[in-house]
């Protein structure tokens, strides 16, 4: 009678032990691939696209095409139609990011982990404030990875038709490759 019933309680075992680990999954950052470190918190803070300035320090040479990449995920970010008038620019919210603060500089030492391996996709994503977001990287791949995780945080306000927002504020993320060569796939 019990090896019966044996199968049914492993199953139910197995399915009341998946969803306890999908529960402390559950604090970790939407971000694909995962990072290498992240730390978070508990605070939700607004973005309104029309009072979100972006400053870039970065080398002369890659400065435009920073710009255009930033230009390009902001359509893909914000991409509710929002016309940026003076009333949207004028409004203030609770937790509101303000700046989008960029630093692609190979020369400068960044913040990063003592044990980062020195490669150009490394990247450091820091939201510290309420209005404050920063990419740190050495090289444009680096902020290439940088924004592309910024972007996979944002969330539309369903709420408000003007606003997005970031859970889990403040927050820092550090990655890097795992390897120095990405892998190629050749598919005949």
């Amino acid at each position: 009678m019990l090896h019966r019933r044996l199968p049914f309680i492993f199953l139910f075992l197995l399915l009341f032990l998946e969803k306890s680990l999908s529960i402390q999954n559950e604090t970790e950052l939407p971000i694909i691939p995962k990072p290498k470190s992240q730390t978070i918190g508990n605070n939700t803070f607004v973005i309104n696209k029309c009072t979100l300035k972006k400053i870039v320090n970065s080398n002369p040479n890659i400065k435009n095409d920073i710009n255009d990449l930033l230009q390009f995920y902001s359509e893909k970010m914000f991409y509710k139609p929002i016309v940026c008038n003076e009333e949207n620019s004028m409004k203030n919210f609770q937790n509101e990011i303000r700046y989008l603060i960029i630093n692609v500089n190979p020369n400068q030492s960044i913040l990063l982990p003592d044990d980062f391996n020195q490669t150009d996709e490394q990247y450091n994503l820091s939201i510290v404030a309420e209005n404050l977001i920063i990419i740190e990287a050495i090289s444009y791949a680096g902020f290439v990875r940088g924004i592309e995780s910024l972007a996979q945080l944002i969330n539309p306000n369903t709420d408000d038709n003007k606003t997005y927002y970031i859970d889990n504020c403040p927050l820092y993320v550090y990655d890097y490759p795992s390897y120095k060569v990405r892998g190629l796939m050749i598919d005949l």
